[in-house]
């Protein structure tokens, strides 16, 4: 929601939307979309509203601070990072596909006969724990290299180190 205020208030001001306004603003949609058709959960968002309202504030920010410079890299660096913006956000969506798969109802095949957790089975999850979290990472970093610019690169690794520690 953040990244369409952003994307509205540039229209109206007669500013062009930047690409990496675009690239936020798909990625918090695809969010949105996730939320409302494949995720299931058993609370409510508005159960906490402090936090929900920190969280947007959170998200608010960081939208700001990805959009605020436009996109800067040309080229190479232009298509890679368009690249690694497709790739983490169609990963994200098909391991949140198979997570959602585990907890339709009557699939138990998420524990094994022991009791335990089961790894997950399809995509990336044989070769990481958490490949949504992988390709969440990987489409914000193309976000942060089409911007080019500091700040967004600075976050991408915040991220990067924030997630590889989940």
């Amino acid at each position: 929601i953040p990244s369409l205020v952003l994307l509205a208030l540039r229209t109206f001001y007669g500013y062009a939307p930047e690409l990496t306004t675009w690239l936020v603003a798909l990625h918090f949609m695809k969010r949105v979309l996730e939320v409302l058709f494949l995720h299931s959960f058993s609370g409510s968002p508005t159960e906490d509203l402090r936090s929900s309202a920190i969280i947007g504030l959170f998200y608010a920010i960081q939208s700001w601070a990805y959009v605020k410079d436009g996109a800067n890299a040309s080229g190479a660096l232009l298509t890679f990072g368009l690249a690694c913006f497709c790739a983490g956000v169609l990963g994200n969506l098909w391991h949140h596909a198979i997570l959602a798969s585990l907890r339709r109802p009557g699939y138990d095949a998420k524990l094994v006969s022991s009791g335990k957790y089961k790894v997950p089975e399809g995509g990336l999850f044989g070769l990481a724990t958490c490949p949504h979290y992988l390709c969440e990472c990987t489409g914000f970093w193309g976000i942060a290299l089409v911007s080019g610019g500091l700040i967004p690169l600075s976050q991408a690794t915040h991220l990067t180190a924030f997630m590889a520690g989940q």
